[in-house]
């Protein structure tokens, strides 16, 4: 990859501070829209380092750590020409990545897109096809964090829009042909002429049992409102009432988006493509960087806005459920995510190896080396692990 002379700057910068600690450079690539093929001239430049810390500090208790360099260190957003570059400790990456938390993911896969990646260490190589690829020793468990990232795009800029759009059309339709002192029934039985309202999805009839006078229950038509029901015996009033309730609580940001106005397409357009990599994770069991030309006009049309917002609350929504339908397996034990990340510092050690230090070493050296576990200490004392210091 070619870089500016300011980005090699920043990497190096992060790159000395990780191996003054000790630590040993695992990976850099670019990161961000430039690894999915999604980048446009208003971009900015991200970076990612993925470090393995010094075994001796780890076995210690020293936690992992981060680093940071670029043009802008504050909180704020991010603007075109801004480089950002960050170094992650490869045990958290691999704890998050077993979550499915989707930069863990990002980052598993990185190496896949050969034009953005600078630097590959060979034993994470080994360790990617040992350990992620074909036997899927590590992988993501459950759907809790992609569908907590796609979430969390959605709802903080108002994703919610077509829903509200529904209830506010079932208010007006309520408040304008009904008192309040009149039965839901008598809404029930003309919303069933009302198909725009009555969508089957935000807005629909479903069998509740109620009580009738005497003591018996009978099946009974009630009115489901975002899961909410509203049955046949309340009054309009009531049902106005909870209808402006829930009016209410969509917020500003909702209302925007209900009107194409004020939304965050960015997000939207990473929610999509956290969806596609799920996806494709549970099919073949890796994700490809870049994404396909045609994936990619897709979600950088998203990124600008280009699209109906009405059209993508609703293919997002069912993308949603389908992702929360399907899982990748069972939780990873902790001792395979411990013997993966020790095979980083030592490789593989056999048995013998390891009889054969018990049978030798002083005794406060194998206190030492339990504390550690035994195979690590004992390749590590080999220095299995080459030192080399990295320059870009």
């Amino acid at each position: 990859m070619n870089l500016l002379p300011i980005e090699k700057q920043y990497i190096q910068e992060v790159v000395n501070r990780i191996q003054d600690d000790g630590g040993t450079i695992m990976m850099i690539t670019a990161f961000g829209s430039h690894l999915y093929g999604t980048n446009t001239p208003e971009s900015d430049s991200d970076f990612m380092i993925v470090y393995l810390p010094d075994l001796r500090k780890a076995a210690a208790g020293a936690k992992a750590k981060s680093y940071r360099a670029g043009t802008n260190l504050s909180n704020t957003k991010n603007t075109s020409g801004d480089i950002d570059v960050q170094g992650v400790d490869i045990r958290e990456v691999i704890k998050k990545f077993t979550k499915g938390e989707i930069v863990a993911i990002d980052l598993m896969f990185a190496h896949t897109n050969k034009k953005t990646l600078i630097y590959l260490h060979d034993r994470f190589n080994e360790f990617l096809r040992k350990y992620i690829y074909n036997s899927g020793v590590i992988r993501p468990y459950g759907v809790a964090g992609v569908v907590g990232y796609i979430n969390q795009q959605a709802q903080k800029y108002g994703i919610k829009g077509t829903r509200l759009g529904q209830v506010i059309r079932l208010r007006d339709f309520v408040a304008a042909k009904f008192d309040r002192d009149w039965k839901v029934a008598e809404v029930i039985e003309a919303l069933q002429h009302q198909p725009k309202i009555l969508d089957g999805e935000y807005i629909k009839l479903t069998t509740v049992a109620v009580t009738k006078p005497g003591g018996v229950i009978e099946d009974d038509i009630a009115l489901d409102i975002l899961g909410k029901k509203a049955l046949p015996t309340s009054t309009v009033g009531q049902l106005l009432d909870m209808l402006n309730k829930h009016i209410d609580k969509y917020g500003h940001r909702a209302r925007q988006a209900m009107n194409n106005e004020g939304i965050d397409w960015k997000a939207i357009s990473h929610a999509f493509r956290a969806i596609h990599e799920y996806n494709q994770l549970v099919r073949t069991g890796m994700v490809t960087f870049p994404f396909s030309h045609e994936l990619s006009d897709k979600l950088i049309e998203l990124k600008k806005g280009m699209r109906d917002f009405n059209e993508v609350q609703d293919e997002l929504s069912k993308a949603l459920e389908s992702v929360k339908s399907v899982s990748l397996g069972e939780r990873v034990p902790n001792e395979d995510i411990a013997r993966a990340i020790f095979f980083l510092w030592i490789g593989d050690v056999s048995d013998s190896e390891v009889d054969e230090f018990l049978a030798t070493a002083p005794k406060e050296e194998i206190l030492e080396a339990e504390k550690v576990g035994l195979k690590s200490y004992v390749q590590n004392r080999k220095c299995s692990l080459p030192q080399s210091r990295v320059v870009i």
